[in-house]
């Protein structure tokens, strides 16, 4: 970028405005208007597709509670529950929630 300062300034004292002038039209269109319109292209696409993302569904917490109350507190929030593990070797009381997937988050 500097030497092309350069050369422009060069130019110009040289007293070579349109070719100044010229090469100032083409530095501005190849790193100005050129990136700005591959950024913008970069931008919509972007948009568009978080777009078409399906909306997020927040989990409602469920460690320490048991197995019923777990299932009624998804069925109210229309999810659905999944036993992945059963252990016996805990000391806690069966049908305790010891672990969800997805984890809880604090935002």
């Amino acid at each position: 970028m500097h030497l092309l300062l350069g050369f422009l300034l060069g130019y110009y004292t040289r007293n070579k405005p349109l070719l100044a002038a010229t090469l100032t039209i083409i530095a501005l269109l190849c790193f100005v208007v050129v990136p700005a319109i591959a950024l913008s292209g970069l931008a919509l696409s972007v948009r568009r597709e978080r777009l078409s993302r399906p909306p997020q569904t927040r989990v409602p917490p469920l460690v320490g509670l048991d197995y019923q109350t777990a299932e009624t507190t998804l069925h109210n929030s229309k999810l659905n529950i999944r036993v992945l593990a059963y252990r016996y070797d805990l000391p806690v009381e069966p049908g305790k929630i010891l672990f969800q997937t997805p984890k809880l988050v604090n935002l």
